[in-house]
C-alpha cells in the first residue's frame, strides 16, 4: 500500500494495521519532487524526512536504527543535532 508521509494520521493508521509493537529499522529513501533550485529541494528533504523521524520516535525500539537520505544544505546542522543524541553518531 502507497501511504502519504506528509499525512500523519494516514501514517500512523498503517503502521497500527501492521499489528507490529516496535521496528528494528526504518529506512527512508524518500525525496522530495525536485525544483532544481538547491535550496527549495533541500528544505522539503529536510522537511520530509523530519516526517520520518517523527514516526521513527514511536515506533523504533529503543536501539533500533534510523537510516535517511538527506539532500544537503544550510538546514543539516540543525536538522541533525537533535538525532546525534538519540542515535549516537
Amino acid at each position: 500500500k502507497v501511504v502519504d508521509i506528509t499525512n500523519t494520521e494516514e501514517v500512523l493508521g498503517f503502521l497500527n494495521q501492521l499489528k507490529i509493537d516496535k521496528f528494528d529499522l526504518v529506512l527512508s529513501d524518500i525525496a522530495p519532487n525536485t525544483s532544481g533550485i538547491p535550496g527549495v529541494d533541500h528544505a522539503k528533504s529536510v522537511e520530509l524526512s523530519q516526517m520520518c523521524v517523527n514516526a521513527a520516535d514511536i515506533y523504533l525500539r529503543s536501539g533500533g536504527s534510523l537510516i535517511m537520505k538527506v539532500f544537503d544544505g544550510v538546514e543539516m546542522g540543525d536538522f541533525l543535532k537533535p538525532l546525534r543524541n538519540k542515535y549516537g553518531f
